[in-house]
């Protein structure tokens, strides 16, 4: 591999130790803003918090207060992953701040992760100032390692099964496969979005059992999905519905189908419509039948407006990958007292014309600020694309790369934003080099 290729991102026989004392320094910034500020929750935070609590006092996975009559719903909202996490280090240090004290910490070993992978991959280099920069152009890092919201450890999560499933086709050694599915395990009882990459693992687990005739790899294989299936029956067991997640119905509703109620019909009929099915799945005689009823009324939405949905679906994949996290900003910083719409909603009810009506809210430097950091998502998704076509980088690992952020940016779907972005940011991270490399070498064939 030509050195050259990737010797414009650093700077050779000089020490970039400050690098990473500056990227310290960001996450004790953060740290101190929120001790002042005091932002750290969103509705997801207190759900979170309540099941934490929950767990310690009463023995059970509950997102809200407990008391009666208990909201069968609560019950699967969150899974028990982040909540443990979140009573460990409250029991640790005695104070919420030890979460995000330990957060911070997580981000940082995230991030020192990616930097030993460049380290050991051909390209042999650490790109400390690259890592800085990316991190201070994606200040989505920053923010959640400060919010009491469970981004940072599912981030963690998905970069290590990404890194032990390289381990894997480096050693070929089974055991790797065996900590890919509790990986998986574990971001999927963090985050209920990662459940469908159960069935994934499962096909490539039967693949690769059936190629190298070894029936361990199997049974590695079908681990998660046997203990999402055990998971769901004790949703079941708990609630009378065997589900993963409450969340699911959650979205379907409120974000699917209400979203093309309003790109359709108006703002005000997609509320009306909600508050009319919610009133009519309320009437259902069992949580079950409530469940099914909404998922079975707003799946029917979604199948008579087709292409809206599609439209709907494709915009959110968009936004998933240049949002420039408005609302993160203006939530940790308190920088904007603006109420009303963002800008998803914007683009869904008046299409791309909606991005002037948006825009033209804010003042000369937050649009400068958010305008930077859309050029840095445009980077970043360009280098998806440049790493794609890097024949240097085996073909296994670019798919398995590409597939997790395309599946997780497709299961997001309308309501992808900057937050969601921050499970797969460390891969995106991880690409920067390799899509230099790249362009370096077109502009050389040409």
């Amino acid at each position: 591999m030509p050195k050259t290729s990737a010797s414009f991102l650093v700077v050779k026989n000089r020490s970039h130790a400050w690098a990473w004392w500056a990227l310290m320094l960001l996450h004790a910034a953060g740290f101190l803003w929120q001790l002042h500020h005091q932002a750290y929750r969103l509705t997801d935070s207190q759900q979170y918090l309540n099941v934490a609590q929950n767990l310690h006092e009463h023995g059970e996975i509950y997102s809200a207060v407990w008391k009666q009559p208990f909201i069968l719903e609560g019950f699967t909202l969150r899974p028990p992953v982040y909540p443990l996490f979140i009573l460990l280090w409250q029991m640790v240090t005695g104070s919420i701040w030890g979460v995000l004290l330990a957060q911070a910490v997580l981000s940082l070993a995230t991030l020192y992760t990616v930097q030993r992978l460049w380290l050991a991959s051909a390209l042999q280099r650490k790109f400390p100032v690259l890592l800085l920069v990316a991190v201070v152009l994606y200040p989505a890092q920053i923010i959640y390692a400060n919010m009491v919201m469970s981004e940072i450890l599912v981030q963690a999560l998905v970069l290590g099964f990404f890194v032990v499933m390289r381990m894997y086709w480096e050693e070929r050694q089974t055991k790797w496969v065996l900590c890919v599915a509790l990986f998986l395990i574990a971001a999927m009882l963090t985050k209920p979005l990662f459940y469908p990459f159960t069935f994934l693992f499962l096909i490539w687990g039967i693949f690769k059992a059936v190629q190298q005739k070894k029936v361990l790899l199997l049974v590695y294989a079908i681990l998660p999905l046997v203990v999402a299936f055990g998971y769901q029956a004790y949703n079941q067991q708990r609630t009378g519905y065997f589900h993963f997640s409450s969340i699911q119905e959650i979205n379907l509703r409120q974000y699917n189908a209400f979203g093309v109620w309003e790109k359709e019909h108006g703002y005000a009929y997609a509320d009306s419509a909600l508050a009319s099915l919610e009133a009519q799945a309320n009437k259902q005689p069992s949580f079950a039948e409530r469940q099914k009823f909404l998922r079975n009324a707003s799946l029917q939405v979604l199948l008579q407006s087709p292409v809206t949905y599609a439209q709907n679906h494709l915009l959110g994949m968009v936004h998933f990958f240049l949002d420039p996290g408005r609302y993160d900003l203006v939530h940790f910083f308190g920088v904007d007292g603006k109420q009303g719409p963002g800008l998803s909603s914007h683009l869904q009810t008046e299409g791309y014309a909606g991005l002037w009506a948006y825009l033209r809210e804010y003042n000369f430097f937050f649009l400068l600020a958010l305008g930077t950091l859309v050029l840095a998502n445009l980077v970043k998704l360009a280098a998806l694309v440049l790493y794609a076509f890097n024949r240097q980088v085996a073909l296994a690992e670019r798919v398995l790369l590409l597939g997790i952020i395309l599946l997780v940016a497709g299961l997001t779907g309308p309501v992808g934003v900057s937050r969601y972005t921050v499970p797969v940011f460390p891969l995106v991270l991880y690409t920067l080099p390799f899509a230099w490399q790249q362009a370096w070498r077109f502009v050389q064939n040409r």
